[in-house]
This record gives C-alpha cells, structure tokens and sequence, in this order.
C-alpha cells in the first residue's frame, strides 16, 4: 500500500543574552529525521552551547551528539557529549599541561508504548541511564590526565497518559539510582501526576 514519508530538518539558534545581569550561553541545535506513518522514524541532533568569558567565572562549552528512533511500539535513544570548562585563572595556565576540565556523558534509554481502548489513554514503560567521566586538569611534569568516573545511573519508569474531554492527564512512577552532587548515588522512588485544563 502507499505510505506517507515525512522528513525533516529543523535548526535553532539561540545567541547568548543577559537576565537580571547574568549573562546566559548561547546554544546552536540541529535535528534531522524522517517518519514512516504507522511504521516508525528516526531522528538525529546535534547541539552546542557556549558561554562566554565572564570576570572571575571559567568558560564552558557543551556538545552533545544523539540518535532517537521508533519501530512499532518500541522506541529507544542514545547520546554522547563532553562539556569542557577552564577553572584555572589565567596566570597559573602555564603551569598545566591542560587547564581544562572535561565530563564526557553516555546516555541511552529503551522502551514501549501499548495505546489502551479507554480515556484516549497510552501506558508507557521503559529503561534509562547515563555515564559520566570526569577528566581533571594535567599539571606539566605528569605523565597523563586523571580521570574519574561517576557512578552509573539507571532508573525504570511506567507512565499513563491520556484525555478526558479538554483535559490532559498523566501519571508516572519512576525509581531507581541518581546522582547527589558529590558524584554519590542513592536509591530512590517517586509517583508523580499531572493534570491540564484549558480555560
């Protein structure tokens, strides 16, 4: 039979501003992808974000690379991106082989979607987690950079999303490990619901 084929290519742009006297990074993003009706698609994006030098905070770029896709009711997702900041002042950089610190990031997620016969509903259900690695400063004189690597993180969640009339509704129970800013992980569980009504 005929299929419908959609593609696309979609670019953002957002150039650095200021808020309340902060200034805020600019951010480039480009997606591309294509859909076959009542088949599946794929997507793939690209984003970069810069903030620029500020009197006594570092710099930091961030670029993230991505692939998301579906086939019938399966869909899944994976990325990778480095963000990179210098947090040594400028007069100690000649001390250091690299003054920089960069975080490598390694993110995937996997999951189905049934669409259920009442409330215009569908129950979702999946899996996700990232990795990260830290890799610190190289002072001249050492042999190579010290990395670190964060614990893994992965958490499962189940949601129902659905209509009633004008009104959206969600409901999602999600658990778990996740990350505490000192790179610590603790196990957690949480439901959240959502509700939105027009007027």
């Amino acid at each position: 039979k005929d299929v419908t084929v959609s593609r696309w290519l979609r670019m953002y742009s957002s150039p650095s501003s200021s808020y309340e006297d902060v200034r805020q990074p600019s951010f480039d993003q480009i997606r591309a992808g294509f859909d076959v009706e009542d088949i599946g698609g794929l997507e793939g994006y690209f984003t970069r974000g810069k903030q620029v030098p500020l009197p006594g905070q570092p710099s930091f770029t961030i670029e993230e690379l991505g692939l998301s896709g579906n086939l019938g009711p399966f869909y899944g997702s994976a990325g990778t991106g480095e963000t990179t900041f210098s947090p040594v002042p400028s007069k100690y950089r000649q001390y250091f082989e690299d003054p920089d610190v960069d975080i490598g990031l390694k993110k995937w997620g996997l999951g189905a979607k049934i669409p259920l016969p009442f409330l215009k509903s569908t129950l979702m259900g999946g899996v996700e987690g990232t990795e990260r690695e830290i890799g610190l400063p190289q002072l001249k004189g050492q042999p190579e950079r010290r990395t670190r690597n964060l614990p893994r993180t992965k958490n499962e969640y189940l949601k129902w999303i659905g209509e009633l009339g004008p009104v959206d509704f969600g409901l999602e129970y999600r658990q778990g490990t996740g990350r505490e800013h000192l790179g610590t992980q603790e196990p957690f569980k949480e439901i959240k619901g959502n509700i939105r009504i027009p007027f």
